[in-house]
């Protein structure tokens, strides 16, 4: 479990730096690319700012 805790607070961490440093991010919808909007672009940095604290923070104890 402390490795999939890792490995989902080191995704968390990637994909907010590259949200961040990005000023247009891609995406692919079922075979079609688009670009995501300012306002989806903010969802996923709250979304993964979110997971950063779950999964980057010590373990709760009740997942002990």
């Amino acid at each position: 479990q402390r490795k999939q805790r890792e490995k989902n607070c080191e995704a968390a961490q990637k994909n907010l730096e590259l949200i961040r440093t990005k000023p247009r991010i891609r995406i692919d919808e079922g075979g079609e690319q688009r670009y995501l909007t300012p306002e989806e672009i903010q969802e996923y940095k709250s979304k993964y700012e979110d997971a950063i604290s779950e999964f980057c923070g010590p373990e709760s104890p009740e997942a002990q």
